[in-house]
């Protein structure tokens, strides 16, 4: 006999408004269609190395603003779904605003103005930081500790890492020391 949770605990219900995860999801089209305009303004050189400043725009806005945004959007619905609700889950929006300024102005750094590392590292590090603290609170809230959970505990852990080196690296690129060893 199924109760109004199903049978597995999911609660619909306690899922963010539709405008939190609708809001990510509609920032990756938009990135895709910048990606494709890349690639077809430079076609002929894009995938010819990979320190191209358009190769390297082009990897950053597929793995931000596409990726980034799908996987976001995703994890406040499912979180709440699955684990516990995200608190402050308003604070979304600021995310999705600041994912965006922040991919634009590292696209724009590689592509023309060095200068605009600087807001793109501030901006990023913000989204995430903005990101990961509400999750991490719902995480922690949880009182179901299913392998759905602790994959969803896998993937903030490897997202995090991988932030920190971004913010590193864009930082160096910003003008921070860096005592790292670029790949050319």
């Amino acid at each position: 006999m199924s109760n109004a949770m199903g049978d597995f605990g999911v609660d619909p219900a306690q899922g963010p408004p539709l405008s939190v995860p609708l809001g990510f999801f509609f920032i990756a089209p938009l990135a895709m269609m910048s990606a494709g305009l890349l690639i077809l303004s430079h076609s002929t050189t894009i995938f010819a190395w990979r320190n191209l400043p358009w190769t390297m725009a082009l990897v950053h806005i597929g793995t931000l603003g596409f990726l980034g945004a799908v996987m976001l959007g995703a994890m406040y619905q499912m979180l709440a779904v699955v684990a516990s609700p995200v608190p402050f889950v308003r604070i979304a929006h600021l995310v999705q605003a600041l994912l965006c300024v922040g991919t634009v102005s590292l696209a724009t750094a590689f592509l023309f103005d060095q200068s605009q590392f600087s807001l793109a590292w501030i901006c990023l590090a913000a989204t995430f930081v903005l990101f990961f603290l509400p999750v991490v609170i719902a995480l922690a809230r949880t009182k179901t500790r299913t392998a759905t959970v602790y994959g969803i505990m896998l993937a903030v852990v490897g997202l995090a890492s991988v932030v920190i080196m971004g913010a590193i690296m864009s930082r160096a690129r910003a003008g921070a020391a860096f005592t790292g060893y670029w790949l050319s």
